[in-house]
């Protein structure tokens, strides 16, 4: 994961610059590393959970930046899988988690009822900084880029199935082809093709990880391309070969159980010079001969010897 993590580190240097901004990048966050808890009366809580340090201490500052109150920070060991440091940021205010939620476009402010809204405001993505904001909080919460010298991989993980399909049309919009899968009671949001990969990091802003990730691309399909030549070129030098052979066969045949006499005059020439010259090209051959020809015309030349033998083979002679 050290590919995904430079990403992760890059965008973690880059500053919002503005509040606007900010509420983008702590609702895509909350969508995709938090949980909203209803805890009766209409009352709603949530927390942030994250594994990187640095993405708990951007949320805390971003948080603290609009709504001037601080997230609670707890740590504790991940023992099920990497054993890891977790972070949980809880919200633990007096005041309403409510008001939070309606100014992170979370929950509608026009219900009475409180209801998670599961598809993005369009306030949060409203030009380009602030989408920029909200697909950053978005990759720093659940994103994960696998090391493009081995496979094309983006993906990004929720727990809310309308916030998914909603993340997976933006992308589309902006260019980057995304599909959604569900995947142990969660959705996931992935992304597989190098050049939409490649268009997400220029997006957010990973410029540094974006010409390394181009670079890697590049790389990889000058080695493709080489691959496909030398394959396609031993193809032919194997064809070319077995031809060779089955030619030579052919005339030998002839001269061993006739002579070489028994060709007619325009064929003993072809016949003689295949077997002197193993390996020249048709074309080479045909310049050889007394009166040149065409390299179609020494390959129909070829064929009949071949005929021959085959008859001569079959009449048993």
């Amino acid at each position: 994961m050290a590919f995904s993590n430079d990403v992760r580190d890059e965008l973690l240097n880059l500053k919002l610059q503005s509040k606007e901004e900010s509420i983008s990048f702590l609702s895509a966050a909350l969508i995709f590393c938090g949980k909203i808890v209803f805890i009766g009366n209409n009352k709603v809580t949530f927390y942030y959970v994250t594994e990187n340090a640095g993405v708990a201490r951007a949320i805390v500052h971003e948080f603290k930046e609009v709504f001037s109150e601080s997230l609670e920070l707890y740590q504790k060991k991940n023992y099920n899988f990497s054993r890891k440091k977790i972070y949980l940021l809880r919200y633990n205010s007096n005041k309403s988690a409510n008001d939070i939620l309606k100014k992170l476009y979370i929950i509608s402010s026009e219900k009475q009822t409180a209801s998670i809204n599961e598809y993005i405001e369009k306030s949060l993505i409203a030009g380009e900084n602030r989408c920029k904001a909200f697909l950053r909080g978005a990759y720093l919460a659940s994103g994960s880029l696998s090391n493009p010298e081995k496979f094309y991989h983006l993906e990004f993980v929720t727990g809310y199935l309308g916030y998914a399909n909603s993340f997976s049309r933006l992308l589309n919009k902006l260019g980057i082809r995304s599909n959604v899968l569900e995947r142990n009671d969660a959705y996931i949001i992935y992304v597989k093709e190098s050049e939409s990969i490649s268009d997400f990091l220029n997006y957010v802003g990973a410029h540094s990880n974006m010409f390394k990730f181009e670079d890697i691309r590049i790389k990889k399909q000058v080695r493709n391309n080489v691959n496909r030549v030398v394959n396609c070129e031993t193809a032919n030098i194997e064809k070319i070969a077995k031809t060779f052979f089955r030619q030579k066969q052919s005339i030998e045949y002839i001269l061993e159980k006739k002579s070489i006499d028994y060709l007619p005059e325009d064929l003993r020439e072809v016949a003689m010079l295949r077997i002197e010259n193993e390996e020249d090209s048709l074309q080479e051959l045909a310049s050889k001969l007394s009166t040149p020809i065409s390299k179609s015309g020494i390959n129909y030349r070829l064929k009949k010897i071949e005929k021959i033998a085959e008859t001569l083979r079959k009449e048993g002679k």
